[in-house]
């Protein structure tokens, strides 16, 4: 995908009773690695409104994003259906959220249209400290 190696993460889970499997939440979906190596750790979400709600978030997930979002890309890549486009949340904006709050679609990185949203804004925000000037 748009010169990209995309890695799907297993679900992982565990067996509680005799045919009852519960899943496990991950830290992503998505590994993305772009040509020069560098990696983006990447949960996908898809939304019939334009804000993304606190209620949302997984605490655990977020704390796993938050242990590699340092080093590299770490979020939610979040469809906006109402809007269709396709934006980067970082794991310091959904950390930002607190309960009975939302974040804004606005508060992200526009990637694009679902049709062909661009990846590559996602290492470049990183790059560029583009979410959180120095």
């Amino acid at each position: 995908m748009q010169g990209f190696k995309i890695l799907d993460v297993p679900e992982a889970g565990r067996w509680i009773a005799r045919g009852v499997f519960k899943p496990i939440p991950g830290m992503c979906d998505w590994i993305v690695i772009d040509q020069d190596g560098r990696s983006a750790f990447i949960d996908t979400k898809s939304l019939g409104n334009v804000n993304y709600p606190y209620s949302m978030i997984d605490p655990n997930q977020l704390k796993q994003l938050r242990a590699v979002g340092d080093r590299c890309p770490a979020g939610y890549v979040v469809y906006f259906r109402p809007v269709n486009k396709v934006y980067f949340l970082d794991w310091r904006i959904l950390s930002g959220c607190r309960q009975g709050e939302s974040i804004k679609m606005e508060d992200g990185v526009e990637l694009g249209p679902i049709t062909n949203f661009r990846v590559k804004k996602i290492f470049s925000c990183q790059e560029t400290n583009i979410l959180f000037p120095s």
